[in-house]
């Protein structure tokens, strides 16, 4: 294998790793809602009450602290994603 084919091969597996952290944290997110939605006590908050515990069954505030992480990290994570992925690929090809 020469270096220019092994250079676009770890350019290549950059991007899919960068796409696989996303699609985990996006994957994260579902399994946070799935939990956070079995302390709902009979109806969905509004969006601008979604981190009252009022709205929850006890034992949901660690669910909630997660998810508000989540929400919180979404863009730097996605984005991060964006930019570290073709940015490595970018490196890596030029």
């Amino acid at each position: 294998m020469s270096i220019d084919a092994l250079r676009t091969f770890v350019a290549w597996a950059s991007v899919y790793a960068a796409f696989a952290v996303f699609l985990g944290y996006s994957a994260y997110l579902l399994y946070l809602d799935l939990k956070v939605g079995e302390y709902v006590r009979t109806e969905l908050p509004p969006k601008s009450e979604r981190w009252n515990p009022e709205y929850y069954k006890p034992g949901a505030e660690p669910w909630l602290a997660r998810y508000r992480l989540w929400d919180r990290w979404r863009i730097a994570v996605w984005l991060g994603c964006i930019v570290v992925g073709n940015l490595l690929y970018w490196l890596l090809t030029a």
